[in-house]
Order: C-alpha cells, then sequence, then structure tokens
C-alpha cells in the first residue's frame, strides 16, 4: 500500500513537472515571437534556424524566406563587409561584442541596426550533446542614426559658412573668393563624391572640378539653383549638379538644408560684391 501511494505521488510529480516544462516553453515560445527586440538563432556556421516575428517584420519577408539561409544575405550589400570582417570571431564568441549594420529588406526600406549575441543550448542531439546555438539580438536603431546623420550634415554646413566668410574677410579679389567657395560647396553636401558646383558671374564660369565633363548649365533634374542679387538685380549664379542619380528628398535629390545653405551663401555673395 506505501508503495502504490508513493508511486501516484512520483506519478503526479512527474506530471506537474511536465505541465510547467511545457508552461515554461510557451512562456519563452511567446516572449521569442512577440518581442519587440528582433531575434535570430543561428548555427555555428552562420545559417538562420529561427527568427521571430519583429525580424520579419524589419526585413518584410516570411518566415520560410529565412530559415538555413545565411544571415549575411539580409544584409545591405554596402555593410556586408562589415559584417564578415567581424563574423567569424563574433560566431566563435559573440560576449560582449556588437555589430551596427543595415539589413537588405524586401521593401527597400533602409533598416539600421545594433547586433548583440550569446550562446544558448538545445536539447541533446542524437548523439546525446546539447548543441550550442547563437541568439542574435537585433534593435533597430534607424532613428539614432538618422539624428546622427542630420547632425553631420548640420556640422558640414556650418563649416562651409564659417570657410566662406573667412574668404570673404580676408580681402581676396572677387574671382579669388567664388573660385574658393565654389570647391568649398561639394563637400558641404549630402553625396560630395558625386556633387560638382559652378559659380557664373560677370562671365566667368567657377567650376568646383576641372575633371569633370558634365555640364551643369543642361543639368534640370538634378541640379540647384540661386541667384547672385547685387543692388535687387540677378547678377550671376549658384548652381549644384549632381552627376548620378541619388534618391528623392526634399527638393529632387536635394535636402532642404541644403537649400537654405545655397541661398545663404548667394546672399553672403551678393552683399560681399555689392
Amino acid at each position: 500500500r506505501t508503495y502504490q501511494v508513493e508511486l501516484e505521488l512520483q506519478n503526479e510529480e512527474l506530471r506537474q513537472s511536465q505541465i510547467d516544462l511545457k508552461r515554461s516553453q510557451e512562456r519563452f515560445v511567446s516572449f521569442f515571437n512577440l518581442s519587440p527586440i528582433g531575434f535570430v538563432v543561428l548555427d555555428k556556421n552562420g545559417f538562420i534556424l529561427d527568427a521571430n516575428y519583429k525580424f520579419l517584420e524589419f526585413l518584410n519577408k516570411k518566415h520560410q524566406d529565412l530559415i538555413n539561409r545565411p544571415f549575411s544575405k539580409f544584409i545591405y550589400p554596402d555593410d556586408q563587409r562589415i559584417l564578415f570582417s567581424r563574423l567569424n570571431a563574433f560566431l566563435k564568441n559573440p560576449a560582449n561584442k556588437t555589430i551596427e549594420v543595415r539589413l537588405n529588406t524586401q521593401d527597400g526600406k533602409v533598416v539600421f541596426t545594433r547586433i548583440e549575441g550569446r550562446f544558448i543550448e538545445i536539447d541533446a542531439d542524437a548523439s546525446g550533446s546539447n548543441t550550442k546555438q547563437i541568439l542574435l539580438n537585433v534593435s533597430d536603431i534607424t532613428e539614432r542614426k538618422t539624428v546622427e546623420a542630420k547632425l553631420k550634415e548640420r556640422v558640414k554646413e556650418l563649416n562651409c559658412l564659417y570657410n566662406a566668410s573667412h574668404l570673404i574677410e580676408t580681402k581676396k579679389s572677387v574671382s579669388e573668393v567664388l573660385q574658393g567657395i565654389v570647391a568649398l560647396i561639394p563637400e558641404s553636401w549630402q553625396y560630395p563624391e558625386v556633387t560638382v558646383c559652378q559659380i557664373r558671374f560677370d562671365g566667368k564660369t567657377y567650376t568646383s572640378t576641372m575633371n569633370c565633363d558634365f555640364n551643369c548649365e543642361d543639368c534640370q533634374n538634378n541640379s540647384l539653383k540661386q541667384p547672385i542679387v547685387i543692388m535687387g538685380e540677378a547678377s550671376g549664379e549658384i548652381q549644384v549638379c549632381y552627376t548620378e542619380e541619388r534618391p528623392a528628398s526634399d527638393e529632387g535629390p536635394f535636402l532642404q538644408e541644403e537649400r537654405n545653405l545655397i541661398k545663404a551663401l548667394a546672399d553672403r555673395l551678393g552683399r560681399y560684391i555689392e
């Protein structure tokens, strides 16, 4: 009789343990899938074993599109070099390491992310040993990166205005000032590598680069123009061109702050030449 009671107690404890384990697993699955942070599980080679809803939302993809695919496939092409340069060390020991990269989303939307990771152990495999996998925490830092980029652009614009004022205050000739300012402008734009500037005044044209075959006067879609007004009349013009297509922004591919900058420079030149 005593043995029967002990057996029933053991069975009850076993059933309760199974219930508790099931509840724990359900809580984990719920936390994993519904977390506001993206979660991705990788194998030791960097292939995706699982991903939660938030990470799928980042990419605008379905779960089956990710499983058994290399994680690197979903990184923005320009950032894959960053990932590959650190991936091996990260996979060997992800503790206390972070990687900041953009995701290659389905709809082309730019998502900046901060990736952290740690090892997790899953149930024993066929050989009877536990298998280590890597759990990635993928946080959306797009807002922070956007603010940082805007601050960087504002610093470039302020430097341009300061250096232009310095040129004017050194009492150089008008030609020297115009050539100096036309050289300053490209580095102050969002895409300096494809930016060309021309200032046309008094029958002369001043260009930011002597190696450009691009005719700014023929450019309509990818340029900003601002007249230089002297004594109430337009006596010259500043024009900033892109030699390649760039994404649409506030005014064509240009920022509103860039329009404000070119206007401020034209106003400053107009007052100086008067």
